[in-house]
């Protein structure tokens, strides 16, 4: 599609396009009564046609595809596959006029960069209407141009392409050689491993400074060694091996900042045994990609909803149709090795304790599996995922640091601490109320843009919180009462039985750097401090004209509460590099 005739989706002065310093922000409209999430996941297990093609999966030329365009007869291609969205215009949280933007278009790129998170091939699989087409499906042998691959060079020998050289490892040096070629790529990660009495140490030397544990993601399906290392400019670096031998699940980690460097050191179950190999290479073992290229909510059109689409077409000479059993959408997560599986994106956590914080907010610790190492990085979040009445729903979520318990590093690299508020109407969350201990829940990596070191080059900080919103700022807080750096946290809730945290945070203020202030929407007769919302002449009172130049602001809430943040804060002139939005 040619950029001069894209649509804006969202358009260029629309809300979710307004309100957001990361630039990846989103809008909620009111919607009215029987639209809400759980209503659209009944309406599609009612048995109603919501293709408005019978059921039948059918090729969509552009043509056709732009002859759809009203609210009434709405269709829209993401990825290939083309939907039904009449039915669903009225549900979508952002309102019609914004989903319209893509009506009787390829939406993709424009869906993917509000949207990406959303897995919307199950939100609409009862709206599939068929595969997109470009292209007749008939082809001259000429069109094709040679299918045959070239000739390989006499004498050349795949085993011994892009071998590792020999070095001191303990292994020997004709262990693991790679069966492919790969591009040379300046300043490229590499990985060394080497062995002792005791255990196996694999260093990673990803050429980056800044580069730490918390960069780094270790998962141990079946005993196996799975790594992602995130790089800057949303790329990642994967190492995936099964160990010749048995490793124990225990691992100790470490990294040197300024070279980048990581190091990892699993025990080996037979002291005294020495390794003659490391083992094998499993899928995307030594592999640099885009980030983009892998999310779980990304890959959005599976594999196999693009291979059964296409098998009911291919042989077809005009628009012929087949049954919906023919070319059902699966439920699977798994998807080709370019786009990686979305199981390989999400973890299984165990619930282990679930405490009520206030009247609708509880705290959820969950345990990642045994061997497994996440460090969330600061300011960055999770995605929880649940399927609700055959439907795939996620949310995003910011897991915290305790503040009245001093654990341990171990400690928070295999446990998550999320807070979370239980809404009524809430599909996501009603589910998670249901959960109880012992259950498990799926859990991504995490996600985030929030760079903690460019904040630290003010000296101080502000951070405006509106209800959960809090999450976020809790690391934040403890890395600055460690250093000292001054903080104001101001909360905003509806009344004192919703304040979070309140005695933690209190406690915390009366050490030291840290700052907290209370402003209740909805205070009792009991309240005596600041009361309303957020508004300008508020702000003045914790960011004076002469502090806004030395201070870093960040602001998490609901969409309007972070929208009136931004908006007064651009009232006051504040450069955006100090300005951080989080999305709640």
């Amino acid at each position: 599609m040619n950029s001069s005739n894209t649509p804006n989706f969202p358009a260029l002065n629309s809300p979710q396009r307004q309100g957001n310093a990361t630039g990846s922000g989103r809008n909620k409209v009111a919607l009215p009564k029987g639209r809400s999430l759980m209503d659209w996941i009944r309406l599609g297990n009612s048995g109603a046609d919501l293709t408005g093609v019978g059921g039948r999966l059918i090729r969509v030329t552009p043509e056709e595809l732009a002859k759809h365009n009203t609210p009434e007869d709405c269709w829209m291609a993401i990825n290939g596959a083309v939907y039904n969205i009449s039915h669903y215009c009225e549900f979508h949280p952002g309102g019609i006029a914004e989903i319209m933007r893509g009506a009787g278009k390829d939406g993709t790129r424009l869906f993917n960069e509000v949207h990406r998170w959303v897995n919307y091939d199950s939100m609409l699989k009862k709206c599939l209407v068929g595969k997109l087409v470009t292209e007749s499906i008939f082809k001259s042998p000429a069109q094709y141009g040679n299918l045959l691959a070239p000739p390989r060079a006499v004498g050349t020998n795949l085993s011994t392409v892009n071998k590792p050289q020999a070095s001191n490892t303990g292994f020997g040096s004709s262990l693991l050689a790679l069966p492919f070629s790969r591009p040379i790529i300046p300043n490229r990660p590499r990985y060394d491993y080497y062995q002792n009495e005791s255990s196996v140490k694999l260093s990673i030397y990803t050429r980056t400074p800044g580069i730490c544990s918390e960069h780094l993601v270790l998962e141990r399906p079946g005993g196996n060694i799975r790594i992602t290392v995130y790089l800057p400019s949303n790329k990642l670096y994967r190492l995936h091996i099964a160990p010749d031998l048995k490793l124990l699940l225990s691992c100790k980690i470490q990294s040197a900042v300024s070279t980048g460097k990581l190091e990892l050191e699993f025990l080996k179950s037979e002291k005294g045994l020495k390794w003659t190999q490391l083992g094998k290479f499993l899928p995307q073992h030594d592999t640099i990609q885009d980030r983009a290229d892998i999310s779980p909510m990304l890959t959005n059109v599976s594999e196999s909803v693009t291979t059964n689409i296409s098998s009911a077409v291919t042989d077809s000479i005009s628009n012929s149709t087949t049954t919906a059993t023919d070319c059902q959408v699966t439920e699977t997560d798994s998807g080709n090795t370019n786009t990686v599986a979305a199981a390989t994106e999400f973890i299984q956590c165990r619930i282990s304790e679930v405490l009520s914080l206030t009247h609708d907010t509880n705290l959820y610790t969950l345990n990642l599996p045994e061997g497994y190492h996440m460090e969330v990085p600061t300011g960055h979040h999770l995605r929880l995922k649940a399927s609700i009445l055959g439907m795939e729903i996620v949310r995003s979520y910011t897991p915290v640091h305790l503040l009245d318990s001093s654990e341990s590093k171990e400690t928070f690299n295999s446990v998550l601490y999320l807070i979370i508020k239980i809404y009524k109407d809430g599909a996501f969350t009603q589910h998670l109320q249901s959960l109880t201990v012992g259950d498990t829940i799926p859990v991504s990596h995490h996600v985030g843009a929030f760079d903690m070191a460019e904040a630290s080059l003010c000296s101080k900080m502000l951070l405006l919180a509106a209800g959960t919103g809090l999450t976020p700022m809790i690391k934040i807080i403890l890395h600055n009462v460690a250093r000292d750096k001054p903080t104001h946290l101001v909360c905003f809730n509806k009344t004192q039985s919703d304040i979070l945290w309140r005695e933690e945070l209190d406690s915390l203020a009366s050490r030291g750097s840290l700052q907290v202030t209370h402003v209740l929407s909805k205070p009792d007769s009991e309240w005596a401090g600041l009361t309303g919302r957020i508004n300008q002449d508020m702000l003045l009172q914790f960011l004076s004209p002469e502090s806004k130049d030395t201070t870093f602001i960040a602001a998490c809430g609901p969409i309007l509460f972070s929208q009136l943040c931004l908006s007064y804060l651009k009232k006051m002139d504040c450069d955006d590099k100090r300005i951080h939005i989080f999305q709640e």
